[in-house]
């Protein structure tokens, strides 16, 4: 699909105009939808039947908006704090941190890894919640209570046997800042330190704990075309 619309780019198509010519036959389409409606039989229109396998797929790769090659990406790496919680947190009155996680980061992860992606976690935070939670969402990889993500980084890409340029690596403050260097795809949230802004190869549009997961790993699926599969439509195992 990628070299489809290279070609159709330098044939001298401009993006722009691919896509509002992808808006217009959409429009054709909801069109066709909401006239067959009430005979719910919507799918006989010829015109959806004819454009819909065709903009599907393009409107996904449009959608994309991390400018890597994620067809190469086996692997995503979080850290939990300040990426997939957020930067502030209640505490319990034994001291232990409260984090609040993201729901639709839930759905993405454990759809990630039915689709063959895996999924892994380096951060400094050591609570049974957390360890509970990814595992019970498909986490292969939990380096928790992490006194060096380096290492960690390390020892994850001899236990899986990806290249570093195979991994996606999402953080949000110093500590990430030695692994996104080496990582193939550093990502990291909105309001991330300025410094791993800085290296960072994508800046979600999400802050940490708000999505930040869910908007990465949906459009790496949406780029290998894993994404609204038949398994997309039950949450869990």
């Amino acid at each position: 699909m990628f070299m489809l619309l290279d070609v159709i780019f330098t044939c001298g198509f401009h993006k722009d105009l691919l896509l509002w010519t992808i808006i217009f036959l959409c429009s054709i389409i909801y069109m066709c939808k909401y006239k067959y409606f009430f005979e719910n039989n919507f799918h006989q229109c010829k015109l959806y039947r004819t454009f819909v396998p065709i903009i599907k797929p393009i409107s996904f790769i449009l959608m994309v908006t991390i400018h890597f090659d994620l067809t190469k990406i086996k692997a995503i790496v979080f850290e939990v704090d300040g990426v997939l919680s957020l930067e502030t947190m209640p505490l319990h009155p034994t001291g232990e941190p409260m984090r609040v996680i993201n729901t639709k980061d839930g759905y993405a992860m454990q759809l990630a890894v039915k689709q063959g992606i895996t999924l892994g976690i380096i951060s400094e935070c050591n609570t049974p919640a957390v360890r509970k939670r990814f595992e019970s969402l498909g986490f292969q990889y939990l380096y928790l209570k992490s006194g060096n993500k380096m290492n960690d980084f390390r020892d994850f890409i001899n236990k899986t046997g990806f290249s570093p340029e195979e991994i996606c690596y999402v953080g949000a403050d110093i500590t990430d800042y030695e692994v996104m260097q080496k990582a193939g795809l550093p990502a990291c949230p909105a309001d991330a330190a300025l410094e791993i802004k800085t290296i960072a190869r994508y800046i979600s549009h999400n802050n940490g704990g708000q999505g930040v997961g869910r908007d990465i790993i949906e459009q790496t699926l949406k780029a290998q075309g894993k994404w609204m599969q038949a398994n997309a439509f039950a949450f869990g195992w």
